[in-house]
């Protein structure tokens, strides 16, 4: 279900990014691996980012990825390394939220992709971002 709703909000905006990715990219006049491999950077990222957050969320109750936002009692030392805890829990949870802004941005760099590959193929004719522009001017 949850995957639905995200397919239906972001896939809109991914496609429109997607498109004009794909035409940028097509505008530079680089072979299909070259375009390809400029996609690559955005999904590595968020994927590893994503194995990285779910991987922390699961670690069990002795571990250290959900620290106590409540102050240690005792010595200064304790009482600092709680405040540094609980900040870097904030920062996990800002992640989190940033990852899932993220979304549209990794779907639309898939949906880039595949108009390359079908553009490259014959299937379907992307024109370039530069052209279009010069046709605007006239």
């Amino acid at each position: 279900m949850t995957l639905l709703l995200v397919l239906v909000f972001f896939t809109p905006l991914a496609a429109v990014y997607g498109r004009y990715r794909a035409r940028v990219l097509l505008s530079e006049g680089t072979n299909l691996g070259q375009r390809l491999l400029r996609l690559a950077p955005l999904p590595t990222v968020v994927l590893a980012a994503l194995i990285v957050a779910v991987e922390a969320r699961s670690v069990g109750p002795m571990g250290t990825a959900t620290p106590s936002p409540e102050p240690a009692h005792g010595s200064f030392v304790n009482a600092a390394l709680s405040f540094v805890g609980t900040i870097l829990h904030w920062i996990g949870d800002l992640s989190l939220i940033l990852f899932f802004l993220s979304i549209p941005y990794v779907i639309g760099s898939m949906i880039a992709a595949g108009l390359l590959i079908l553009d490259a193929r014959g299937e379907i004719t992307l024109t370039p971002l530069a052209v279009e522009a010069e046709e605007a001017a006239q």
